[in-house]
C-alpha cells in the first residue's frame, strides 16, 4: 500500500452537502466525491468517462482537519433571463425582471490533510503528476476556490503500523519504556491501528482494524483478531471477524464503510467475550458503538463464532446534546466493584468537528444474559457521582 498526501487549503473552500433551492452549504471537511473531481480535473477526464471515474473512485480516502476554519454565507444574485433575452425584453418595452437571490455557504481559511490510499502505486504516480501540471484548472469545491500551494506533498510508502513499547515495573507510570519494535500484522505492511490485547485461557490475544487484504468494494476498514506468541509477535495468521455489513453501520454517504477500534470486555461471570466497536462513520450523526459477542469456550479464531447485535448499543443523544460517541475502552472503580465506561465524543452536530471531540466517562450495568447496558451518553456538564472507592 501507497498513500498520496494532499494539503487542502485556500481563503475559500465549499464541500457541497445538502442544497436545497437557493441555499448551497458546504460540508466542515472535504467530501471523497469532491476530491475526485478534483482528481478528474487534474486528469483531464470529462464526466461521462466511466471507466476513468472507476479508478478514481477505488482509492481509499481519508481527512484530517489542521485546521478546521469557520463559516462564511455568502449570497449571490442572478438573473433568471439570458442576456439575450433580457435585451428583448427592453426592446419590446417590458418591465425587467428582478433578479433573485441565492445564498452559498464556505469555509474559510480551513486546511485538510487528505489521504488516498492505493496498492497502484502507478495510479497515485499518475495523479501526483497530474496535479503538479493539470489539465483544467483545479479547484477546492467550487470554481471560486482555487486551492493555495504546495497543493500535493508525495507519496508515502506503506501505511499506519503497530508497535511495542515495554516497562518491566508493576507500575507503568514508573521504570523506563524500551522499544521493542513493530508487531507485523501483515506482510505487505497494510494499515492496522488501535490494537487492543486481551488474555483468555491463559493466550494472549490481539485484536484490531486493518484494511482487508483483498479489497472489498466500498469497505475500508474491518476487525481482525489473532493469538500473540509474545506482546510483539504475532503466532497465528490474521482473521478478519468483522466487517461492516449491517444497515446502520453503512449510514455515512460520503465514507467509505468502515468498522474499529475494538475494544474487549468480558461477562462479569466469564461465558461471553464482547467486542465493543466503532461505526457509521468518522462523524456525527452517524458514529455509535456496536457489539460483537463470542461464547467463551469457542474458537475465538473462527469467525463463525462472533455474532453481532443487529442495533448500536450505544448511541448519541441529540436531546442532550452528545453527538457521535466512539473509541471506548473500560475500567473498573478503584474498588473493583463498578463498571466504567471511557469514550469521546462530540458537544456540536458539526462533521469533521474532531476538536470538539471531548473525553467523557460513565458508569453502565449489565443485564442478566451478561451483556453490557450503557445507557445513553451522559452531557459533560452533568455532574455524577464519584466511582466506587474514590480517596477524594
Amino acid at each position: 500500500m501507497a498513500t498520496l498526501l494532499l494539503r487542502l487549503a485556500a481563503p475559500l473552500q465549499s464541500w457541497g452537502a445538502d442544497s436545497k433551492f437557493e441555499t448551497r452549504k458546504t460540508n466542515r471537511e472535504p467530501t471523497k466525491s469532491g476530491v475526485i473531481g478534483l482528481l478528474a480535473a487534474a486528469l483531464g477526464l470529462r464526466r461521462d468517462d466511466a471507466a476513468g471515474l472507476a479508478r478514481l473512485n477505488g482509492l481509499h480516502f481519508a481527512v484530517r482537519a489542521d485546521r478546521e476554519g469557520s463559516l462564511l454565507v455568502d449570497f449571490h444574485t442572478a438573473n433568471r433571463l439570458s442576456e439575450r433575452q433580457q435585451k428583448e425584453n427592453r426592446e419590446k418595452g417590458k418591465k425587467p425582471e428582478a433578479p433573485y437571490v441565492t445564498y452559498r455557504h464556505y469555509l474559510q481559511d480551513a486546511v485538510f490533510l487528505v489521504g488516498l490510499e492505493s496498492e497502484d502505486t502507478a495510479l497515485l504516480q499518475e495523479l501526483e503528476t497530474a496535479l503538479k501540471h493539470p489539465v483544467y484548472p483545479l479547484y477546492l469545491g467550487r470554481r471560486s476556490c482555487p486551492p493555495t500551494l504546495p497543493l500535493c506533498l508525495g507519496i508515502r510508502a506503506g501505511s499506519h503500523q503497530l508497535y511495542v513499547l515495554e516497562n518491566s515495573h508493576p507500575d507503568p507510570t514508573e521504570g523506563r519504556f524500551i522499544y521493542k519494535g513493530q508487531l507485523r500484522t501483515s506482510a505487505d505492511q497494510s494499515w492496522a491501528v488501535d490494537a487492543s490485547v486481551f488474555t483468555h485461557r491463559d493466550s494472549l490475544y490481539l485484536v484490531w482494524f486493518g484494511i482487508p487484504e483483498q479489497p472489498i468494494p466500498y469497505i475500508f476498514n474491518c476487525i481482525y483478531i489473532a493469538r500473540l506468541e509474545n506482546p510483539w509477535t504475532l503466532a497465528t495468521r490474521p482473521v478478519m471477524i468483522g466487517i461492516p455489513d449491517q444497515r446502520w453501520e453503512r449510514h455515512d454517504p460520503e465514507a467509505a464503510f468502515s468498522m474499529g477500534s475494538p475494544q474487549p470486555l468480558k461477562s462479569p461471570d466469564g461465558n461471553l467475550i464482547h467486542l465493543v466497536y466503532s461505526a457509521g462513520g468518522n462523524r456525527p450523526p452517524y458514529s455509535a458503538l456496536g457489539l460483537m459477542t463470542a461464547q467463551s469456550g469457542s474458537n475465538l479464531l473462527d469467525p463463525a463464532s462472533w455474532k453481532k447485535s443487529p442495533q448500536p448499543v450505544f448511541c448519541q443523544n441529540d436531546t442532550l446534546g452528545v453527538f457521535g460517541p466512539e473509541h471506548c475502552s473500560f475500567i473498573k472503580s478503584p474498588d473493583g466493584t463498578e463498571d466504567y465506561i471511557f469514550y469521546h465524543a462530540r458537544y456540536r452536530l458539526e462533521p469533521a468537528a474532531n476538536d470538539l471531540r471531548t473525553p467523557r466517562l460513565q458508569k453502565f450495568s449489565w443485564d442478566k444474559k451478561g451483556f453490557p447496558v450503557f445507557g445513553q451518553p451522559i452531557p459533560c456538564h452533568v455532574k455524577q457521582p464519584k466511582p466506587s472507592g474514590t480517596a477524594i
